[in-house]
């Protein structure tokens, strides 16, 4: 895939409605088609430089806000490249439960169990931080902190 379109429903209705996607097709012509334009106008390269600018600096800020507000039996380090940060959670957090309870505060993390045919890594967390906002990002870090001390809690109540 390339890319995706937004746009008013004008524009985008004749293409949804196209006959090369009811045939089997897909916008994905389409946007191969823009995509071979941007490179030809040159203006890829510099796009593509702009996001990796826009992308490291969301992903010092999303370690910035992990590093202030997580505690310290919660470990991540800061990615070398890709899109996320994984973090450990104490053995005792479920990221899934983890993941139920966030949703509940409109933050969306990915369980680390969903990447693992084994079922491994329930104690990790998959965070974006190239679709959200920086400020959006230091509220989703802070939410987590507080959720996970929650579980802490709790679990040290059971202990």
């Amino acid at each position: 895939r390339l890319g995706w379109l937004e746009g008013p429903d004008r524009i985008l209705e004749p293409l949804r409605m196209g006959s090369f996607i009811r045939s089997g097709g897909s916008v994905q012509h389409v946007i191969a088609g823009i995509g071979e334009g941007l490179i030809q106008l040159g203006l890829l390269g510099r796009h593509v430089d702009h996001c990796q600018k826009v992308f490291e600096q969301r992903a010092r800020t999303l370690h910035e806000a992990l590093t202030e507000h997580m505690p310290s039996n919660v470990t991540w380090r800061f990615p070398d490249g890709g899109f996320f940060i994984w973090v450990r959670l104490p053995e005792y957090i479920d990221g899934e439960v983890l993941e139920k309870e966030l949703l509940r505060e409109n933050v969306l993390i990915y369980p680390g169990v969903k990447f693992s045919p084994e079922k491994k890594f329930r104690n990790y967390i998959r965070l974006c931080f190239t679709y959200s906002p920086e400020e959006r990002l230091r509220e989703g870090a802070a939410a987590i902190a507080r959720k996970v001390r929650e579980m802490s809690a709790a679990a040290e109540d059971q202990a």
